[in-house]
Formats: C-alpha cells, sequence, structure tokens
C-alpha cells in the first residue's frame, strides 16, 4: 500500500532558506559555541533569481497539497513578484490528458516574528479560493510557520518579509544553540 506523501515545495523552498541562513552561520564560526540571539540577516532574492533554471530552483517545483487534496499546479513555469504577493504560474495535467495553463497567487509577509503566507487567489481548472484544500493549506502554513519560531535550538523569526514588484525582501533573525568545533 501506498502511503500518501505530502508536497509542499513553498514550505521546503522557504524552509531551505531559513537552514541555509542559519547553516552559513554556524559554518562560518569554527571553534565558536553559539548561543543567543544572532544579529539579523538582510536577505533580497529577485523574480530574474526566481526564475533562473537551477537544479534546485523553484521552476523544478510542483505545487501539490497533502493528503486527498490534488495537485494544485503539476508544474510551475513561472515565479513573478508583485506588490503584496507572489503568482506561480504553471501547467495542470486534467483528467483527459490534455494540460491547461494555471496561476496561484500567495501572499507572504511577516507578523510577531512569525512567516505568514496565504492563498489569496487560484486560476487553476477544477479548482476556486472556496476549494476546502485551499482552506486546509492556508491552515497547514500557518501552524508550519509558527513551528519555526518555536524550535528551541534553532528558532527562525521573521522580522520583515515584503514582497514588491519583481523583488523579494526578507529580514530574519536566528536564535540559534549549537557547538561547532
Amino acid at each position: 500500500m501506498k502511503t500518501p506523501t505530502r508536497k509542499h515545495p513553498l514550505f521546503f523552498a522557504m524552509t531551505l532558506l531559513t537552514l541555509l541562513t542559519v547553516t552559513s552561520l554556524a559554518c562560518s564560526l569554527s571553534g565558536i559555541g553559539i548561543h543567543g540571539t544572532t544579529p539579523e540577516v538582510d536577505i533580497t532574492i529577485t523574480q530574474e533569481e526566481l526564475n533562473s533554471r537551477s537544479e534546485h530552483g523553484p521552476l523544478n517545483a510542483e505545487f501539490h497539497l497533502s493528503g486527498p487534496c490534488r495537485a494544485l499546479l503539476d508544474e510551475v513555469t513561472k515565479v513573478e513578484l508583485h506588490d503584496g504577493f507572489v503568482r506561480f504560474i504553471g501547467t495542470k495535467h486534467l483528467g483527459d490528458g490534455t494540460t491547461a495553463d494555471g496561476t496561484l497567487d500567495l501572499r507572504l509577509g511577516a507578523e510577531n516574528d512569525v512567516l505568514q503566507m496565504e492563498i489569496i487567489a487560484v486560476d487553476i481548472p477544477n479548482f476556486d479560493l472556496t476549494d476546502p484544500c485551499i482552506a486546509e493549506f492556508n491552515e497547514e502554513a500557518e501552524q508550519e510557520m509558527s513551528r519555526l519560531v518555536s524550535d528551541p535550538e534553532a528558532q527562525v523569526l521573521f522580522k520583515v518579509v515584503l514582497v514588491e514588484e519583481c523583488i523579494l525582501k526578507m529580514k530574519i533573525q536566528d536564535n540559534i544553540d549549537v557547538e561547532t568545533k
């Protein structure tokens, strides 16, 4: 029996970005114990960087919801940054063997040191904003992002998350408690 897998590339991308920041800070200070609050890190990502065709870039991702929910976008072909939201553009495979174009808009922000994300618009065949799967995604996103703030060994605080035309700006603070050698 095949067990369902959770495929949340957006969670993966944001978590990967956070882990890279934490790892960079930890690895650059070999032989030093890191405890308590570290400086805030400013991160700027351009729309061009998001759309670069690297092996691990977002354009090699799918946008799926877990459990009984279906794939929203089977292939992400482009990411656009607009004032207040990120638009994922891609294709969805339909039951009759054809593919259809679709978009998904995701609001990003920071509130009380927690990354906030919410699907705010969907233009994908067989989906609309009232679909229970969209509500499930938004609820799960809130829970997952809250966990990042509460991790006692690598707490990640999102001080600022700002999406503007063609640019994503973040200011994060990593509170890490590790010993490096």
